[in-house]
């Protein structure tokens, strides 16, 4: 069992798989998905501590939807430049019933958009260490009372051959951050290259060596069994955060989660995990695509879903046969009537080539 924080709140996880924040993907259909399939923590879309602060929390209570119950344990993200603001936002959370229940408050400070980084925030903090400790220390005086615990993710740097990672996460760690979390590329590269897991080695040792019991989460290029088993031997990491491969195939959190902590999976769970031929491979995707556009549906209505689900089904179905053909049929897609019918006729085809793998 992989546990952290301190207070009556800690959070336990069944292992440590935790799925990154992904703006226009992980809203709470796609994280029950990820749940059910092996992440032991997911997190919200960022959120504004600002807009909390001046909008209030219905002007984003799309974003900031949880359900624990469905999707298991779940961090809120906020992201910000101003203490205060993060002040008024957690307190805010805390006095409303929908999200008191997170199991921790997570602060951005790795994300690259230049959007956000322009006004301050996200990986822009990594810039003003002193402004990233008193976030820190403003959102805690809120929230140290209840218990719940705070994360932060951060980056390897911000300019394209800075690594500055091991100092900002050191001074996190003092601040009282219960969890921490490093993408080992800068805000330069964005999601370009290759990720540095030298870096989350370094302060994974440095972090030990001072005596600090926070755990660390390693995140970039975790996209297999195989680069999740090295990246956790290469860098002594206490558990894994997947993005971006997550997007293409949420059944990733499976395979990992029974390769690596074998112990937390049922026999039943563990033969669903085992690799399976291609057309049944491709059968699973096409269920877990109809589940999560009709899920998706019914809570954004079918014109809004049938648009935003676009980039996650182009991803989860790129290694389908024909794939740039799906691409440019997704692309047409407009409405539930015409995403049954895709459906439909992409498992007619399936059964054809794989002599019938979906029944």
């Amino acid at each position: 069992m992989f546990s952290y924080g301190t207070g009556p709140r800690r959070v336990c996880l069944r292992r440590p798989l935790f799925l990154a924040p992904l703006a226009g993907a992980t809203e709470i259909c796609f994280r029950e998905i990820c749940h059910e399939l092996g992440a032991g923590q997911v997190c919200t879309e960022l959120v504004s501590a600002r807009g909390i602060r001046y909008s209030g929390l219905e002007a984003c209570r799309r974003y900031l939807e949880i359900d624990p119950k469905r999707e298991g344990p779940v961090a809120i993200q906020l992201f910000g430049f101003d203490p205060e603001d993060f002040r008024y936002a957690a307190a805010a959370l805390l006095d409303d019933p929908r999200y008191r229940h997170m199991a921790a408050l997570d602060i951005n400070m790795g994300c690259p958009v230049k959007k956000v980084v322009k006004t301050g925030a996200g990986a822009a903090l990594m810039l003003d260490v002193k402004r990233a400790v008193a976030i820190v220390k403003a959102v805690k005086s809120i929230i140290d009372p209840v218990g719940i615990p705070v994360s932060c993710k951060f980056r390897k740097g911000y300019a394209a051959d800075e690594s500055t990672a091991l100092d900002f996460g050191l001074e996190m760690a003092e601040a009282g951050v219960d969890l921490l979390a490093i993408h080992a590329r800068t805000q330069a590269q964005g999601y370009s290259g290759t990720a540095d897991h030298q870096v989350t080695a370094a302060l994974c040792s440095a972090l030990r060596a001072r005596g600090y019991k926070q755990p660390l989460i390693a995140n970039g290029d975790i996209d297999g069994v195989e680069s999740a088993g090295r990246i956790l031997a290469e860098t002594g990491a206490d558990g894994l955060m997947i993005g971006r491969a997550a997007m293409q195939d949420p059944f990733v959190f499976e395979r990992i989660a029974a390769a690596l902590y074998p112990e937390t999976f049922s026999e039943t769970e563990r033969r669903e995990a085992e690799a399976c031929e291609a057309g049944e491979d491709y059968c699973r995707r096409l269920g877990l695509a109809r589940r999560y556009y009709e899920a998706l549906a019914d809570r954004l209505g079918e014109l809004r879903a049938s648009r935003e689900i676009r980039a996650v089904l182009m991803k989860l179905f790129a290694h389908f046969p024909g794939a740039s053909h799906l691409r440019a049929q997704i692309s047409e897609l407009a409405d539930r009537a015409s995403y049954r019918d895709f459906f439909d006729a992409l498992e007619a085809n399936l059964k054809r080539r794989y002599s019938n793998p979906c029944d």
